[in-house]
């Protein structure tokens, strides 16, 4: 999918909105040691370009502060239907403040290592799945795509 300039504009506003919050008052060192790195937005419009649509389900497995997701939003996705994955609760935090502005539900975010079985854990016994819609219902939150337990790592 191609876009505008006005969305690909608006992406970077975001971003440099939301890092001079993150930095406000910071020099580069205070900033380095930190420890964090954040995708950027050029990086960012060059992987929603490779998709063929935002229409559906956005899964980030490695969502950190939120950057890829924010910006599918930006790019028309449906913040009910973002979803990510972040390994650090801290980091985890700020994506659920910064994407939570944008709409996205703060259970839709989930601490966890997409790559291990246990960040699944959280779905496994508190989901039902129904066929007949293909959906999946977490207890007490909104139903979301299947996608999430296609996802899940072979045991």
């Amino acid at each position: 999918m191609k876009l505008t300039q006005e969305i690909k504009d608006k992406i970077i506003k975001e971003f440099n909105d939301w890092m001079e919050v993150q930095y406000a008052g910071k020099n580069k060192k205070e900033r380095q040691e930190f420890g964090q790195f954040f995708t950027p937005p050029e990086l960012t419009i060059q992987l929603i370009e490779g998709f063929d649509n935002l229409k559906g389900t956005t899964i980030d497995p490695t969502c950190g502060c939120g950057g890829l997701l924010a910006a599918c939003i930006l790019a028309g996705a449906d913040p009910n239907k973002c979803y990510g994955i972040e390994l650090d609760p801290d980091i985890l935090e700020l994506a659920r403040e910064r994407l939570g502005k944008l709409g996205v539900p703060k259970y839709n975010l989930h601490l966890g290592n997409a790559l291990n079985d246990e960040c699944y854990d959280n779905f496994n016994d508190k989901y039902s799945y129904d066929p007949k819609t293909d959906r999946v219902k977490i207890e007490g939150q909104n139903e979301f795509s299947s996608l999430w337990k296609i996802r899940k790592p072979a045991q």
